[in-house]
């Protein structure tokens, strides 16, 4: 990697509303599952930057700039391998937002299993236990079928904790 010095992995993550997160967090409790960081919506994988900080601001800004704030409506539960996630709606406004962020020109770290929009509610679920997790997760429901996107945090991880760097608003979110 040369001289450059590494600021570890960049996210751009969708906050959910606080009585879903306050339910989500809920849902670990009860069942022990816990996920990374607090509940979020992924806008992209986590990424690499290659060029300067200001830069990525700029790019960051212009693409709030171009988004109209949009809908995100949860789709029911999901899971694969060790994950068990509230699926969200792959609408056009979400691909809209995924396929901006993913256009940033210094970010390494394309989507290398396509692009799930999800929110975790349970991570590293242990092989044998999942069965019943997942029976569990199907008898509950989420307090709310969507909500309102009107900006998006770049965030990194720092001490094992993820720390907002940027809120980006969305075009006419205030």
């Amino acid at each position: 990697m040369g001289n450059r010095l590494s600021l570890g992995l960049f996210g751009l993550v969708v906050w959910p509303p606080k009585e879903l997160s306050a339910w989500i967090a809920g849902y670990q409790r009860l069942t022990g599952a816990v996920g990374y960081g607090p509940p979020h919506l992924n806008l992209r994988s986590p990424f690499e930057w290659e060029g300067e900080p200001s830069q990525l601001t700029e790019e960051l800004r212009a693409v709030g700039s171009r988004l109209a704030p949009f809908q995100a409506c949860i789709s029911g539960w999901q899971h694969f391998s060790n994950t068990i996630y509230l699926g969200v709606d792959l609408q056009p406004e979400l691909q809209a937002a995924h396929r901006a962020t993913m256009a940033l020109s210094a970010a390494c770290s394309p989507d290398q299993h396509g692009y799930v929009p999800h929110v975790t509610c349970g991570l590293g679920i242990c092989s044998w236990a999942m069965e019943d997790l997942w029976r569990q997760s199907l008898q509950l429901s989420p307090p709310r079928p969507s909500w309102q996107v009107r900006s998006f945090d770049l965030t990194r991880e720092v001490g094992g904790e993820i720390v907002t760097m940027l809120r980006v608003q969305l075009r006419g979110a205030h």
